[in-house]
């Protein structure tokens, strides 16, 4: 196959098309496999990069899927990341790393305020995940208690990827047999609230914060939640008024 150009980036070998390489227009692969600048070969046929060759395969799955699965990922090797797609001038990769070091920075932020706090966000992750399971979630569908909406216009605000459809989570006011489960449930993000309340003491910085560790996903989550309350309205106890919240699927 003559479309098939072999690399060797610092001693890692690579094998991969020339449409790959010439997907992002003003790049430096593209302008090195373009033909306007015609590269040499060594006698194996590998045309040789000194730059890091572990890296490489980040802007190769770039080239070639558009994005970059950030999961699990250190910031330093995000950083290094960011040194490669500078040197191979890929400015479509520069600014999905900016946007994934903003959300860094984000976490890093948030979590040391609320830590300072006494609230662990990844403690906070780890019990959320325990309460919104699969299982509960189908129980909530079928109880006739909780009535599933179609995500709106007006609710893409918050940026949410789901199956289209939310509950309102209220605090349950009946006594069936799910009364005890839902306000356990329940109870775990009103306390979460109540525990941000005593940090801000602001129900504008209380919805920001508990929406931002969803819609910026600092926490990692198969379901989402949103906290609905009155930024208007700033009562002397939080206890004094009921939250809202939103499950989307």
């Amino acid at each position: 196959m003559s479309n098939i150009i072999k690399l060797d980036v610092g001693g890692v070998l690579y094998k991969t098309t020339q449409d790959t390489l010439l997907k992002y227009q003003g790049s430096m692969l593209e302008s090195m496999f373009s033909g306007r600048h015609p590269q040499q070969p060594d006698e194996h046929g590998y045309h040789f990069i000194d730059r890091d060759g572990e890296l490489f395969k980040y802007i190769i799955k770039f080239l070639r899927d558009g994005n970059i699965n950030f999961d699990d990922m250190s910031a330093n090797i995000i950083k290094n990341i960011m040194d490669e797609a500078q040197y191979y001038c890929l400015d479509e990769l520069i600014k999905l790393l900016e946007l994934r070091m903003e959300e860094d920075d984000d976490y890093y932020n948030i979590r040391k305020i609320l830590l300072n706090k006494g609230i662990d966000i990844k403690e906070f992750e780890r019990e959320f995940n325990e309460h919104f399971t699969t299982q509960y979630l189908i129980s909530m569908m079928n109880d006739y208690s909780y009535e599933w909406s179609k995500i709106s216009k007006d609710d893409k605000q918050y940026n949410i990827k789901s199956s289209g459809y939310y509950c309102f989570f209220v605090k349950p006011g009946h006594t069936s047999p799910p009364y005890n489960v839902h306000l356990e449930k329940y109870n775990f993000l009103e306390n979460m609230v109540k525990k941000l309340w005593e940090c801000t003491r602001s129900n504008e910085d209380i919805v920001e914060m508990f929406n931002t560790l969803f819609t910026k996903n600092l926490i990692q989550t198969k379901v989402k939640c949103i906290v609905d309350i009155n930024k208007d309205y700033i009562p002397s106890n939080p206890s004094d008024y009921s939250i809202v919240f939103r499950i989307y699927i």
